[in-house]
């Protein structure tokens, strides 16, 4: 959960500070997948993830590099309100939340490549991304 106090101007409501790194917005890649990103912001956001990780047991072999796959189903639950009071007091099913799945393919052990998919109300959305596994 997050919660901005003070005179925020716009520009910053969608800015959730977290523990490794500030995330833009409840919407899009790293929050609500299928929303639009900052789709939902406010001065008090709420976020919550469940993923379940499932590691395929054996590697790939080509071209003398080394893939692994990784599955994860998830479900993504998340709220922005104008103030801390009215997001605490809003009902569980009033929340938007998004139902989706991802790909992970795990290069060398040191390069992942995501493909993340989600589905909600409004849509869906498939994100595609490179990074390190660190």
């Amino acid at each position: 959960m997050a919660h901005q106090s003070g005179d925020i101007s716009f520009y910053d409501q969608n800015i959730i500070a977290l523990a490794e790194e500030d995330i833009s917005g409840l919407g899009g890649r790293t929050t609500l997948w299928g929303f639009k990103q900052n789709r939902f912001i406010g001065d008090a956001q709420a976020l919550g993830n469940f993923e379940i990780r499932y590691t395929l047991p054996s590697q790939l072999q080509i071209a003398g590099n080394r893939f692994g796959l990784l599955l994860a189903p998830s479900f993504h639950v998340g709220k922005a309100s104008a103030s801390w009071g009215e997001l605490t007091s809003t009902p569980l099913s009033q929340f938007e939340y998004t139902a989706g799945s991802a790909l992970r393919v795990i290069w060398n052990q040191a390069t992942l490549i995501s493909v993340d998919y989600g589905k909600n109300r409004e849509g869906s959305g498939m994100y595609i991304n490179f990074g390190h596994t660190f």
